[in-house]
């Protein structure tokens, strides 16, 4: 295919081959062929899928728990001097609500997860969360996509809804894999940042922020996720069958880092919009 990036397979549950491919978005690819809407949540459907999983299953599951408690202190550190206590704040796909229990110690939040089984799990906790956007009649000063976009059916469709959804001069705070990062041209089609089929969608920096201004929402800054490198170095290790996977996937991930503080190009990284009029 003349607009291909690589082939890339589903390693997780199916075995399944894709393509990404760039998309009809300047500089946005997406996985081909995309499996129909309704078919797609069946990829989700395994206990290794560790988002929806709230225990830990193996070394895998172990790291990215690890790695998930680390970030939730980031997160919650970093949005502190945009919002305040009695605002309302959205976590759109917050899977079985770790991140939204601790966001509600302060805030008042609420979840959107379509995921049954990771919602209900939220729910047990006594969070506030809902599985489509519009059973919500309120309006949020923040929105959290923390790597939740590269998932949704229609990127074009969410974004229009969720844009209603913030109030003036709100904020919508989104972290995704970045497809020119140093790691994805390492590991090419074994690099765990595709995860196709269930991210439809891969982005670069230059088309997130592109596609953003033109549904009015202005760039405000960005910062690097320099964990996230390392995650995906070892699942990327893990993929392709190589020895010692941990260790590797530590100094890759290491190295990816290096490298990108010339480039700019993290494995991973969490960019802030301003909703304008």
């Amino acid at each position: 295919m003349k607009n291909r990036i690589c082939k890339a397979k589903d390693h997780l549950i199916s075995n399944e081959n894709f393509e990404v491919v760039w998309s009809e978005y300047k500089k946005i690819a997406k996985t081909h062929p995309r499996p129909k809407e309704n078919k797609l949540k069946t990829y989700y459907d395994s206990k290794r899928y560790v988002s929806h999983n709230p225990k830990s299953i193996g070394v895998v599951s172990w790291l990215y728990l690890a790695v998930r408690t680390i970030m939730t202190k980031f997160k919650l550190k970093m949005i502190g001097g945009l919002i305040s206590g009695n605002d309302k704040i959205l976590d759109f796909g917050s899977g079985t609500g770790s991140f939204l229990k601790k966001l509600s110690v302060k805030y008042d939040s609420y979840g959107l997860e379509p995921n049954d089984y990771a919602r209900r799990i939220a729910i047990k906790k006594g969070l506030k969360v809902q599985k489509i956007l519009d059973a919500y009649k309120i309006t949020f000063n923040m929105i959290f996509l923390w790597h939740s976009l590269e998932h949704v059916y229609d990127i074009n469709k969410t974004i229009d809804g969720l844009r209603k959804k913030i109030k003036s001069n709100g904020f919508m705070v989104i972290a995704l894999p970045n497809l020119r990062s140093y790691d994805a041209k390492k590991y090419n089609s074994f690099w765990a940042g595709y995860d196709v089929p269930r991210h439809v969608w891969h982005f670069t920096e230059e088309g997130l922020i592109d596609f953003l201004k033109v549904k009015n929402f202005e760039f405000i800054k960005k910062r690097p996720l320099f964990w996230d490198a390392i995650y995906v170095s070892y699942l990327s290790e893990k993929y392709k069958k190589n020895k010692f996977p941990l260790i590797k996937g530590v100094f890759w991930g290491i190295i990816s880092n290096i490298f990108a503080l010339k480039t700019g190009e993290y494995s991973s990284k969490v960019y802030f919009f301003k909703k304008t009029n």
